[in-house]
């Protein structure tokens, strides 16, 4: 058979398109594996695929895999150097394309990556929803790798809204899935996370041994993304545990990381941590000059949570050298953003659950319809409707009658139900308990000079700085005008003086808003732990005899009981 002219041009012409193809692949392929390593090529790499799958020869049709993986790789790297509003319309650009060409795995790791996005922005509930359908997807076609990275998701959707029992779930089923799958990128991910919830937690064994597990794996994978967010991870650990040497070269390894590879978030998460290791050292100038870089790192990320954190430490900069305008206005911009963020998040918190619990819902909905027939069905769904009304007006009724409406934390009577059954169960166990009793020093002061409407709006911040201090498992409430019982499960002693001391101490160095001005408040603070057979009133009633007694030595300080 001899070929014409036509016939030889079209066959050159498909094997030059074969050959883009390949190319394309090849490209998008290594970018993939670069991704954490050397984020910058990897986007020229992806970027390279992009244009040549719909241009020359694709110009017409273009070459829909190469444009969606090429799309995929971008997506994924510009969530991690922080680019976040990018990566969504990457990511959606590709869904758009893997659902054209039908590609289901691709599809869930390009919801699974838009939920990551969102979470990175707060947006929980749209995490949520979008993570479950990638969970549904992956589990249908039996991906488990995929399902793996989704869980993982799900899992720092919880730790985000602070339920860590859930988050530790949700991880310790990924960590199962990567043992058995040996996928050591996924283990060090889900271990990163796992030290965030024991910090949550305040489990300093733990966090300590998942830290250092995390950090071998992600050096012997070279994964950069994770090193640097578990260094600086540890780095604010090893600040709160007072270890400024550890946590300062922590902090630096982090930030000398993402400086060099381009990860802008976890370069500002690390400059904010050294600039309290010089605020601590009393170098204010520098570590002004550091907050102030990382500052507009986290504006260009808008980042409110790392802005606060700057706000703050300009605050405390600027009290120190005795510049009390500034001092101010930086506070009112933390107070401001603060709040900000507390609702929309609390807004984000409340939404998340419903998605959960309407999901959950549906799937329970569908297999009693698979088990029985609609007349049965229709009875068992009216039943929950009516037990779920009556449900939620008597839980409405227990959360009135449990909190205190100032505060919103538990007020003295629930305190004493769930201090009780603690005390029962550190006894039966025989497990460690601390009692703390709390007492904002000179308040009435505050009443007299800005009147009883702004003590109660110290009084409310006053709160919120004590619930930072403590841990989701502890235990507090109002026990009366300003004072303040608080219960620490699992906790000796030695810990609970550990939690007395940072009471003290950020409640001395946080400056408070009252309308227009700023007031300093300080506490005092009494100390005491569970032994043998002692009931709860004896343990509250040492707790406040050591508060009285650290009130007797001048205040502003933590006394621990013993006996006179």
């Amino acid at each position: 058979m001899v070929a014409d002219e036509k016939t030889f041009g079209f066959c050159q012409g498909g094997n030059i398109l074969k050959e883009v193809r390949q190319k394309v692949d090849s490209l998008n392929a290594l970018a993939w594996d670069l991704e954490l390593v050397d984020p910058e090529r990897a986007i020229l790499l992806s970027e390279q695929a992009f244009h040549l799958s719909s241009t020359d020869g694709f110009a017409k049709e273009p070459y829909l895999k190469g444009k969606a993986d090429s799309l995929c790789n971008l997506a994924h790297v510009n969530l991690d150097i922080g680019n976040y509003s990018l990566a969504l319309n990457q990511s959606f650009d590709a869904l758009s394309l893997y659902r054209k060409i039908a590609d289901a795995e691709k599809e869930a790791i390009m919801l699974r990556n838009i939920g990551g996005i969102y979470c990175a922005i707060n947006e929980y509930a749209s995490a949520m929803d979008t993570l479950l359908e990638a969970l549904t997807l992956s589990e249908s076609l039996k991906f488990l790798d995929v399902k793996g990275e989704v869980l993982l998701n799900i899992g720092t959707v919880y730790l985000l809204i602070g339920n860590y029992s859930h988050a530790l779930k949700e991880y310790e089923k990924v960590l199962e899935i990567a043992l058995g799958t040996k996928n050591k990128t996924l283990e060090a991910f889900v271990l990163c996370n796992m030290t965030s919830v024991y910090v949550g937690l305040s489990d300093h064994e733990n966090t300590k041994k998942t830290f250092e597990r995390c950090l071998k794996i992600s050096r012997e994978t070279q994964n950069k993304l994770i090193q640097m967010n578990v260094l600086t991870q540890m780095g604010h650990e090893y600040l709160n545990q007072e270890d400024s040497v550890r946590a300062e070269e922590c902090f630096r390894q982090s930030f000398e990381l993402s400086k060099n590879a381009g990860f802008k978030n976890e370069e500002a998460s690390s400059l904010v941590g050294l600039g309290k290791i010089y605020l601590q050292k009393r170098e204010y100038e520098k570590s002004q000059e550091i907050f102030q870089t990382a500052k507009q790192l986290s504006e260009q990320l808008k980042d409110k949570n790392l802005l606060i954190e700057c706000y703050k430490g300009f605050s405390q900069i600027y009290q120190a050298l005795g510049n009390f305008e500034n001092a101010l206005d930086q506070c009112k911009r933390y107070y401001d953003t603060r709040q900000s963020l507390s609702d929309r998040i609390n807004d984000q918190k409340i939404r998340t659950l419903e998605v959960a619990y309407r999901t959950e819902r549906a799937q329970k909905e569908a297999e009693i319809a698979r088990l029985k027939n609609i007349e049965l069905e229709k009875e068992i769904a009216e039943r929950k409707r009516i037990e779920k009304a009556l449900r939620k007006s008597e839980e409405q009724y227990r959360l009135l009658a449990a909190i205190d409406p100032l505060t919103g934390i538990n007020n003295r009577r629930h305190f004493f139900e769930l201090a009780q059954r603690e005390v029962s169960r550190a006894r039966r166990f025989n497990h460690p308990l601390t009692a703390i009793m709390v007492d904002i020093d000179h308040f009435k002061k505050i009443n007299d000079t800005f009147g009883h409407h702004r003590g109660d709006e110290v009084l409310k911040q006053c709160t919120d700085l004590i619930k930072d201090c403590l841990r989701e498992m502890d235990i507090v409430g109002r026990y009366g005008g300003e004072e303040f019982s608080i219960l620490l499960p699992e906790t000796n002693l030695q810990q609970g003086i550990r939690v007395a001391k940072r009471l003290v101490q950020i409640l001395r160095e946080t400056p408070l808003q009252v309308g227009t001005d700023v007031a300093f408040v300080t506490l005092s603070v009494g100390v005491t732990e569970l032994r043998g057979e002692m009931d709860l009133d004896t343990l509250i009633d040492e707790a406040d005899h050591a508060m009285y007694s650290a009130k007797n030595a001048g205040r502003n300080r933590f006394v621990v009981w013993s006996r006179p």
